[in-house]
């Protein structure tokens, strides 16, 4: 992984989310990519037209630029054990839209992981201004960590994968790709399939569980293991994954018209993105972008 974009508003939660970002890489032993967008009512659709001066888009300008070079301070001052690796910071400001310019960032410096963060009481339905979270998930290229505000950077240990079997190939490359971010931090994959009890049957369950197992065998690594976890609700066994399974991260699948997507859509989604402390590594859906 080449780099990793950390974006922010430079509110107290995503300094707090770039600290988490900061610490990842230098787990991952990758450079960093600040990114600001800059947002000025004239770029905003339903603000109609402004006329911004020149004199005040070039102080909005200065001060947001002022702003990232503190952050990078702030990230680079922090306490260093010895022999660790120190991230390089690039600082990424451009006017436009927050999917547009986190976008150019990634392209421009070949990233392979974007961090992103939600506010505790907004859930991924709210960042910074309207849904820009929603946004960046369905046009994001590169997997993307959402970061809940206030969570603490902590080592990995274990990331739980879930999956709902729509699609297996698609399944084990994001798996292949969960290996290349969990081998570097020493991290144990969890692959894990809400089995709904009501339906379930004897049949059903040695199909899982085999279906699991091939899972395991195909990712090849050797950190990895599997759990069929009971329950009525998809969205209610995640929920108890992350409050009682002792994962550090969930990771997904974002279909277009999967079950992430009616995460994203459902009431539920507030429940496990919001208050919960487990950043979220979503994955995109080639076919939707």
């Amino acid at each position: 992984m080449k780099t990793i974009v950390i974006t922010t508003d430079f509110s107290d939660g995503s300094k707090q989310v770039a600290r988490y970002g900061f610490e990842l890489a230098r787990q991952l032993r990758t450079d960093v990519t600040l990114c600001n967008a800059m947002i000025i009512p004239a770029e905003i659709p339903q603000a109609g037209i402004v006329a911004w001066p020149m004199d005040v888009y070039d102080e909005l300008m200065a001060d947001s630029t002022k702003e990232l070079n503190q952050l990078k301070e702030a990230l680079l001052s922090g306490h260093v054990t010895k022999d660790a690796f120190e991230p390089a910071i690039t600082c990424f400001l451009e006017s436009g839209t927050v999917c547009d310019i986190v976008n150019q960032a990634v392209d421009l410096q070949g990233s392979g992981l974007m961090v992103i963060g939600s506010h505790q009481n907004e859930g991924l339905g709210q960042w910074m201004i309207g849904n820009h979270v929603r946004r960046l998930i369905d046009s994001s290229r590169i997997p993307l960590l959402l970061v809940p505000s206030g969570t603490h950077f902590r080592k990995i240990k274990k990331i739980a994968f879930a999956t709902d079997f729509s699609d297996m190939e698609a399944d084990l490359n994001c798996i292949r790709k969960l290996v290349a971010i969990a081998e570097p931090l020493n991290s144990g994959i969890l692959l894990v399939h809400v089995n709904n009890e009501k339906h379930n049957t004897p049949q059903l369950q040695y199909y899982l569980d085999e279906t699991l197992k091939e899972l395991v065998k195909k990712a090849d690594y050797p950190k990895i293991d599997y759990e069929l976890i009971k329950g009525s609700r998809a969205v209610a066994g995640l929920d108890w994954l992350l409050e009682d399974g002792h994962v550090d991260m969930l990771a997904m699948l974002h279909r277009t018209h999967g079950f992430f997507t009616g995460l994203l859509k459902g009431s539920h989604t507030q429940k496990i993105a919001g208050h919960s402390h487990i950043p979220m590594l979503i994955f995109p859906d080639k076919s939707s972008v």
